[in-house]
């Protein structure tokens, strides 16, 4: 539960109408969630569940966590590749519009 951002880059007047989408979290999310294994609740372990709670928090925010982002490429709807190079993907996950503006502050 928590904010999402999402950026769009490259608008453009043709179909799907950007290039890229870069999605970030600007606080840590907070998950519930409940693991079965052979029919038994793992989580109900404090120490358990508490050590899957940190590794899965641990790799959201190396992920997601602003200013890291996921890019996800627009599709084409009339291309089998994406419309973005892996090039300009890389790109993105290194800098973007929002980042620049906030160094400019």
């Amino acid at each position: 539960e928590g904010p999402v951002r999402l950026i769009l880059v490259g608008l453009r007047p043709e179909e799907p109408g950007w290039e890229a989408m870069l999605i970030s979290l600007p606080r840590p999310p907070r998950i519930g969630f409940d693991l079965t294994v052979a029919g038994g609740l793992i989580t109900q372990i404090p120490w358990l569940r508490n050590e899957l709670d940190k590794m899965l928090n641990g790799a959201i925010a190396e992920e997601v966590l602003w200013p890291r982002r996921s890019v996800v490429s627009a599709p084409s709807p009339y291309r089998a590749k994406p419309l973005l190079s892996p090039l300009q993907i890389l790109s993105l996950m290194r800098d973007d519009p929002l980042l620049r503006m906030e160094r400019e502050l």
